[in-house]
């Protein structure tokens, strides 16, 4: 039994390390047709950071704790979810791939510079940032090189560019820092857009009630015009029978009036 557990671990050792050295061969060959080769030689090093069991690939697991223990923040669901998406597995080249998508490697310097001063909090730095002409591609090699903060930008204070690197490693693997207003302001927009679909919601169903009822009153003046017809109908049979009862009484009175004359006419000439 022991040698069964045994040959299971190497087994799956051996798939393992194959499986890395398939990914492995994957980023060798991005990186020989990338032309910004030290950009994507920092993603694949704030890629090792969260990688914890080295096997090339950062599962939800491995999120989560550099969330909670790195990033100092409690709820890591959502910036978990935002990061991994519907990919249990994010390997070298889709984090690459991911990043080169997202709205901060568009940045502009002037938009870094902005966020030093008030997203990393540290707006001594920001001019720096800006002569230097850092842009949003250059965050993964402000993330993972620390020679580059204190050689490129002169920042010497080491608890700074510990700061920086891990503020732009935020940025950098889960987008851009939400406004300190946004959640006011998202919440605003969440009521104004409950009202409206309630509004909507509500005419929608008036306008469904008024057709009903339209339609119930059309269905009723149908009904009634209908019936009228059948009235006036058997008003005119009542009409016609009437006139042809009166016509034979006429008729009758006639007949018998005109009896009544020969038979006084019989006794005259009978009777004189």
């Amino acid at each position: 039994m022991r040698l069964i557990r045994v040959l299971l671990v190497l087994v799956c050792s051996a798939s393992a390390s194959k499986l890395s050295d398939d990914r492995e061969a994957d980023y060798e060959r991005l990186l020989a047709v990338t032309p910004d080769k030290e950009a994507l030689e920092a993603i694949k090093e704030l890629h090792r950071q969260l990688d914890d069991d080295r096997d090339g690939a950062i599962e939800p697991s491995e999120t989560g704790d550099f969330i909670r223990a790195d990033l100092k923040r409690a709820n890591s669901d959502a910036d978990e979810k935002r990061f991994h998406k519907r990919d249990e597995e994010i390997t070298v080249n889709d984090l690459w791939t991911t990043w080169r998508a997202s709205e901060v490697h568009n940045w502009t310097a002037a938009q870094v510079s902005a966020w030093v001063a008030h997203g990393v909090e540290l707006p001594r730095y920001a001019d720096a940032f800006l002569e230097k002409g850092v842009n949003g591609s250059d965050l993964p090699k402000v993330a993972a090189n620390s020679l580059f903060l204190k050689e490129s930008l002169g920042i010497v204070n080491g608890i700074h560019r510990s700061k920086i690197a891990l503020k732009a490693m935020d940025v950098v693997l889960f987008g851009a820092p939400r406004d300190k207003d946004s959640f006011f302001k998202d919440a605003i927009l969440t009521t104004l857009l409950v009202v409206a679909v309630s509004g909507l919601a509500y005419a929608y169903r008036v306008n469904r009630r008024s057709q009903e009822h339209l339609r119930k009153m059309m269905s009723d003046m149908d009904a009634l015009s209908k019936a009228e017809q059948t009235l006036v109908e058997l008003q005119e049979k009542l009409q016609q029978k009437d006139d042809k009862i009166q016509g034979e009484s006429k008729k009758s009175a006639l007949q018998d009036a005109f009896k009544g004359q020969n038979r006084n006419i019989f006794f005259h000439f009978t009777f004189p």
